[in-house]
């Protein structure tokens, strides 16, 4: 399934998907069909292009580094967005590890760091404020 969002235009995912639709199970033709197909323009690489990418991920680690090699690969950068940009990824990590304080999220605490797990954790994001219980 996922070469077929890697197209790098719809009507190339529109002419593979037929026979990629073979190779699945009768149930997941069904789920691809309602539920992703529907939506796919939004997901295939073609619709990253207007942007000026070629890939998306998911891997925080691999966004992370990205970003890195682009603020490099600038010629000229105005220090602001460099900053900005270091400062977002910055404000998202430690975002992450607050919520591993409140027990929520992906990290978690080890048990010999319980001492630091707080029962209600109540942080700020630039758009809008968050309550975890």
């Amino acid at each position: 399934m996922r070469s077929l969002l890697f197209h790098q235009t719809e009507s190339q995912y529109k002419d593979t998907l037929p026979v990629a639709m073979t190779k699945w199970s009768q149930a997941f033709s069904q789920f691809f069909v309602d539920s992703i197909h529907p939506v796919v323009t939004q997901l295939g690489t073609w619709s990253l292009q207007m942007y000026g990418l070629t890939q998306i991920t998911g891997n925080q680690s691999e966004s992370f580094n990205c970003i890195l090699k682009r603020l490099q690969d600038w010629r000229e950068a105005p220090l602001d967005s460099m900053e900005l940009c270091l400062f977002r990824l910055s404000q998202f990590n430690v975002t992450e590890v607050r919520r591993g304080q409140c027990g929520v999220g992906e990290y978690h605490l080890k048990r010999r760091c319980y001492f630091l797990l707080v029962s209600k954790c109540v942080y700020y994001c630039d758009y809008f404020r968050i309550s975890l219980m």
